[in-house]
């Protein structure tokens, strides 16, 4: 490592904005009440994007099946990446960690 970098000062990206992060600390106490409200909030989360994955897989599924991308406009799909059903094999990960097994199999 050169010495200008064991020389350099942290600047934080975005000006000021994130200084009160620059040494670990945090702004605020985490409560036991704020980490209840926190975890109900990414459940919500949860389950409007696993709601969105199963329409964008139905979507895949009835319109371009087997091929490497959805055209979302017109409905239908296309083979101009590999033709080796891209998206497909892109999605199946997403499908079983979001444990929508049925639609894996």
């Amino acid at each position: 490592m050169g010495t200008s970098m064991l020389n350099s000062t942290f600047a934080p990206l975005g000006g000021l904005r994130f200084l009160e992060y620059k040494d670990g600390d945090i702004p605020y106490e985490i409560t036991k009440e704020l980490m209840i409200q926190s975890d109900k909030l990414a459940r919500e989360r949860r389950d409007h994007i696993k709601n969105s994955m199963k329409h964008a897989w139905k979507g895949y599924r009835d319109n371009s099946f087997g091929m490497d991308e959805v055209k979302p406009i017109s409905g239908g799909g296309d083979n101009r990446l590999t033709g080796l059903g891209t998206t497909l094999v892109d999605s199946l990960d997403t499908l079983w960690l979001m444990d929508m097994k049925e639609e894996f199999y």
